[in-house]
């Protein structure tokens, strides 16, 4: 049983509706600080919508206890100091530089400093250099700092997906709900980016990730939550949630256990996560 102090996200019953549809249906998760859930199941299974009804894009039914209080409670400045998500794709389309785009992340962070108000000249001085070293962590930690000055939409689309990622780092959020976050990265910042996670994951953070390959879920998260046509099929250890019969049933695909073609990082990587 994993202490109720540790639990990050939890949802009971989750029902979204979108145009009088029922597209989910009774999902229960749970995820603890320190761990990676992974969300899988086949095209159309509800994954990219359980993951913004976590995040309060969709509205849901059923009850959502987000750092142990209840969502309903919770105003979206209060919301996304707790939990940050990367969806699979943004709607940004302004000019603006990496950097710019970044220091959107720490909007809810200046909220909860000043309110409405502007703040006394020694709290800004504060909250700036807070804000300047968040950022700067951030485009570290993603591999963004050579591009810092360069415009959003100058970049490719596995870049822009770093760029969203680092904004959300730097809000602060302890609770990352991710979805589908190596899409169009190539093998190498992939890599880097699970090793990224990992390393986020022994700081303390809650990770909730879609993913799409089987075999990445088994390799980098504790557990996984596995969803078809908007149901939970099974939830669990991951080596329990992909077992051969699931498999058949759920992909009509087959387990074949041995060793196939894996790629790792060489020791002299400068890419995401590194040091």
């Amino acid at each position: 049983m994993v202490a109720e102090s540790s639990i990050a996200l939890e949802a009971r019953g989750l029902r979204v509706v979108r145009s009088r549809r029922v597209v989910l249906q009774a999902v229960d998760l749970q995820c603890a600080y320190g761990e990676t859930l992974a969300i899988l199941g086949p095209n159309g299974a509800g994954k990219s919508t359980l993951l913004r009804a976590l995040a309060g894009v969709l509205p849901c039914e059923g009850s959502l206890r987000i750092a142990g209080r209840d969502a309903a409670e919770l105003s979206l400045s209060e919301r996304a100091l707790e939990l940050g998500y990367v969806a699979q794709n943004s709607a940004l389309r302004a000019a603006l530089s990496v950097e710019e785009v970044v220091a959107q992340g720490r909007f809810a962070q200046r909220r909860r400093l000043f309110g409405r108000v502007a703040g006394d000249g020694g709290t800004r001085a504060v909250h700036a250099e807070r804000a300047s070293q968040a950022i700067d962590a951030a485009l570290k930690r993603t591999d963004l700092v050579e591009l810092r000055r360069r415009s959003y939409l100058e970049l490719s689309f596995g870049e822009q997906r770093r760029v969203m990622l680092a904004r959300t780092l730097a809000s602060g959020a302890r609770i990352l709900c991710l979805d589908e976050p190596t899409a169009a990265l190539d093998v190498g910042h992939a890599l880097d980016l699970f090793a990224l996670l990992g390393e986020l994951a022994a700081e303390g953070y809650a990770l909730v990730v879609v993913l799409h390959a089987l075999d990445d879920a088994l390799r980098f998260a504790d557990r996984a939550l596995l969803l078809n046509r908007g149901r939970t099929v099974v939830s669990g250890a991951c080596s329990d949630v992909l077992a051969r019969s699931t498999l058949n049933d759920v992909y009509h695909v087959e387990l074949e256990e041995r060793a196939g073609v894996r790629f790792h990082r060489m020791a002299q990587s400068t890419h995401v996560g590194d040091a």
